[in-house]
């Protein structure tokens, strides 16, 4: 709670200097923080928290599109383009495999989902031994995408748009660090 939040950073912080806190996106440490360090901090939303999130909005039987619109958002802080042009590639496919049958369109989909996991596992695997980590956007590159998929927001789910809405309102606590 926030009295226990309060008492661990007054405890083992000095509340006197500039600090930059990095946290999960909970609503009530922003209001701890000024309490403690007044203008002195720097509050940052973590990324893989969101990204974890934006996940989670999502079904786990998705179609192709829903994953590239969920690859869309992932994209807005971090280079996530080889994955969206890979699903973009199947985007039509998906639309024919649907007319003709749902049987055989359940088959095609459990193979391109699985074609599309292993493209990504790859890349996974790729950064990992050349000790890189997934690029993370520029300020510039992560605003434009933002504002690229409000503009698009109308053709979304509700629960999309509920999360571009919470990024907006979120944006300078997730892009504190730039």
């Amino acid at each position: 709670d926030a009295g226990t939040i309060e008492g661990f950073l007054r405890r083992n912080l000095d509340t006197q200097k500039q600090i930059f806190i990095v946290t999960d996106l909970y609503r009530g440490y922003s209001d701890v923080f000024k309490r403690v360090f007044g203008n002195k901090v720097i509050h940052q939303f973590c990324l893989l928290h969101l990204n974890k999130l934006i996940v989670n909005d999502f079904p786990r039987k998705t179609s192709i599109e829903q994953e590239l619109v969920k690859y869309r958002l992932l994209n807005i802080f971090y280079n996530r383009e080889p994955e969206i042009e890979f699903l973009s590639c199947l985007i039509e496919e998906e639309k024919t495999m649907k007319q003709i049958s749902s049987r055989e369109y359940k088959s095609w989909i459990r193979e391109a989902k699985n074609l599309f996991h292993k493209f990504v596992r790859d890349l996974e695997l790729k950064r990992r031994r050349e000790n890189k980590n997934l690029v993370q956007r520029d300020y510039h590159d992560a605003l434009n995408n933002f504002k690229c998929l409000k503009r698009e927001s109308d053709s979304f789910t509700i629960s999309v748009r509920k999360r571009l809405a919470r990024i907006e309102e979120l944006w300078p606590n997730l892009t504190a660090f730039y």
